[in-house]
């Protein structure tokens, strides 16, 4: 159950400029671009794969998505973080 990507990797390229201008725009305050950007982290798609990054990013977005009170996302990305900790807690 992840948040998604697309298939086409120039869309994907596009996508991603685009969801970090955002990010950067609105100092992190968008919670669910950051947690798409950790998606591409997470899966190696147009950036290379980067574990760390994605659970930093999915964890800044879960703390925002509380801040907003959007407690729906913040349990999305919980159980994300959760099955990301299941499956990667051995490479601790």
């Amino acid at each position: 159950d992840t948040l998604g990507l697309m298939i086409d990797n120039s869309k994907n390229e596009d996508a991603l400029m685009w969801m970090k201008k955002i990010i950067h725009l609105t100092d992190s305050a968008n919670y669910q671009c950051m947690a798409w950007v950790s998606q591409y982290y997470l899966n190696g798609k147009v950036v290379n794969k980067d574990l760390k990054l994605a659970i930093s990013l999915l964890k800044k977005s879960k703390a925002e998505a509380a801040r907003q009170q959007d407690m729906n996302y913040v349990e999305k990305i919980e159980k994300i973080l959760k099955r990301l900790h299941e499956k990667y807690k051995n490479d601790d």
